[in-house]
C-alpha cells in the first residue's frame, strides 16, 4: 500500500527542516509528502519542493484546522494517510514503518 504524510503548516518553515530529515531517516518512507500552509512563504515552498513534497497555499481567511486537514486527505492518491503537526517528526526509524504494519 502506499502512504502518504501530510502536514498543515503556518509559519513553520523552521521546523521542517528537522522533519525532513527524520524522514530521510525512516525505513518505511512515505511515497508522497504533502505540506499545506497557510500565509504562504517562498521559503516554505521551496524546502518543500526541494524534498520532493506538493505543496499548497491556503489563504489565511479559508483555513481551520479540520478543514486543511480535510483538504490534504482529499489531495493524497494513497491509500494511507499520516497526519502530523508541523512541530512533530518520526521518533526512530522505524516509527512509521511500525505506524502503518497493522494497515498493510
Amino acid at each position: 500500500m502506499r502512504l502518504a504524510l501530510a502536514v498543515p503548516v503556518h509559519r513553520g518553515v523552521r521546523y521542517l527542516p528537522a522533519l525532513f530529515a527524520a524522514l530521510r531517516e525512516q525505513s518505511r518512507r512515505p511515497d508522497e509528502i504533502w505540506i499545506a500552509e497557510t500565509e504562504p512563504s517562498r521559503e516554505t515552498r521551496e524546502l518543500a519542493r526541494a524534498e520532493g513534497a506538493r505543496y499548497l497555499e491556503v489563504e489565511a481567511a479559508d483555513y481551520d484546522h479540520a478543514g486543511t486537514r480535510s483538504l490534504l486527505a482529499r489531495s493524497v492518491s494513497a491509500e494511507l494517510l499520516v497526519l502530523l503537526s508541523q512541530d512533530a517528526r518520526p521518533l526512530g526509524a522505524d516509527a512509521l514503518a511500525r505506524l502503518v504494519a497493522p494497515l498493510e
